[in-house]
């Protein structure tokens, strides 16, 4: 809303001033991937915040003045890149409350969103409207970061004990879904007359499924939320190629796509970063090229001049999802997104992933079962609910209600938590027996 037609055309695209957003986005996202070796946290550096807050009420005061257009992308792009690192530090703050909290904030974060753009004054009051909120926005992050203060709890240094290449190959396989829905978004939106498209028509839905994912089923079913996700998508790629494409309901289902994977993007980012296993700036930098990667490819094809609606283009990304579904988003690779383990062999105690005296005792004083103990068990380890259903001789489903009673019963919201809860019991139990 804020480019208008303000920023230059690039090629056949008309959604320009998204695609330079977004590949600002991208960039930012880089150097933050780059940074993350030697930047743990981003709040250890409150510059960075700062600098974010210049660089976004600098592009809002200058967008729409009468500047030349190559000074007016400059205001633009750097608009893009502090919207960006905000939410990179948003993200951080989050990774302070637990999970349950973290998917109520994004829910209705995504909630307001749709309902701003639902509202036909902010749509034509743009400069204004952002103004206001990201103000606003500035504020609130900086009281909390200072109500939290600092976090004492550093990031653990010893090695995972993961399987790599699952691991790589589910992040890789993020990264291609998010690349093709996004530009599914994009050829959907520019092979019809825009006209016809009310972009904010498939946002209630939207976070309805995202609210049902992750407030209702919890971490356990993240490997769901990606199979509604790629559903969509490979939907959305097959109206495209009809003989007379579909192109509202293909934008819908595209649009749909993306924004699934973009609440469940953060959610497991910040996820990932309570694990303390990798560097937080990494993390969120992983995440936004995953979901901003898109706007590269669009970005190449346009200066080449390649029409993004052909058919063989469509085809051939329809095959890559299909494939990056089938063979690299498997549910094990995205339990090993949220649920680090470390090595014993560098590990001192209840820490070393033995948490048998922990596991019996939360069983005891919270009244699990023996399968659910079981359950339990194996979760605290580390465990991927596939390898449980198979160790237990269960369904995957049976696994998931099992995993949902016991985080019921034992007041927590996330694997990560059980983890940390067997965790501390194991310590409390180990003392108690040294005394």
């Amino acid at each position: 809303m804020l480019a208008g037609d303000a920023l230059p055309g690039i090629g056949p695209l008309e959604y320009s001033g998204t695609l330079l957003y977004v590949l600002s986005s991208a960039i930012t996202s880089t150097i933050f991937i780059a940074a993350g070796s030697r930047l743990q946290t981003l709040r250890a550096c409150p510059c960075i915040f700062y600098v974010a807050a210049v660089f976004i009420l600098s592009g809002l005061a200058l967008v729409g003045q009468a500047l030349p257009r190559p000074m007016l992308l400059i205001c633009f792009l750097l608009f893009a890149a502090g919207n960006t690192t905000l939410l990179f530090f948003w993200l951080e703050l989050m990774t302070r409350f637990n999970s349950h909290i973290v998917a109520a904030i994004i829910v209705l974060s995504a909630l307001t969103s749709s309902i701003a753009a639902a509202i036909p004054w902010a749509s034509t009051h743009a400069t204004f409207t952002f103004f206001v909120t990201v103000a606003a926005t500035l504020i609130c992050l900086n009281r909390l970061d200072r109500a939290l203060g600092k976090d004492s709890n550093p990031r653990d240094s010893r090695p995972l004990e993961v399987d790599k290449h699952v691991l790589i190959g589910t992040i890789a396989g993020l990264c291609l879904a998010s690349m093709i829905s996004g530009i599914t978004q994009n050829l959907a939106f520019s092979s019809a007359d825009s006209g016809a498209f009310y972009p904010g028509s498939s946002d209630l839905v939207t976070v309805a499924l995202l609210a049902v994912i992750l407030l209702s089923l919890g971490d356990v079913n993240l490997s769901t939320g990606v199979k509604i996700i790629s559903s969509l998508t490979i939907g959305s790629l097959l109206l495209l190629l009809l003989p007379n494409a579909l192109n509202y309901p293909a934008y819908v289902f595209a649009s749909m796509s993306y924004g699934l994977l973009t609440g469940l993007g953060y959610y497991t980012a910040v996820l990932m970063a309570k694990t303390r296993a990798f560097s937080t700036p990494a993390v969120f930098g992983i995440m936004g090229a995953m979901l901003f990667s898109s706007s590269i490819v669009l970005f190449g094809l346009a200066v080449a001049g390649i029409d993004i609606a052909d058919r063989s283009l469509i085809a051939l990304l329809t095959l890559g999802y299909s494939l990056a579904a089938i063979w690299l988003l498997s549910d094990r690779g995205i339990d090993l997104l949220v649920t680090a383990k470390y090595s014993s062999a560098h590990s001192h105690s209840a820490a070393q992933g033995d948490f048998g005296p922990g596991v019996q005792a939360i069983a005891g004083k919270v009244g699990l079962t023996p399968r659910e103990t079981d359950v339990l068990a194996l979760a605290s380890s580390g465990r991927s609910v596939p390898f449980m259903a198979e160790k237990l001789v269960l369904s995957e489903n049976t696994v998931k209600s099992y995993l949902q009673k016991v985080y019921a019963k034992c007041g927590v919201h996330s694997r990560q938590e059980l983890i940390s809860l067997a965790e501390q019991a194991a310590v409390e139990a180990i003392n108690n027996r040294n005394r």
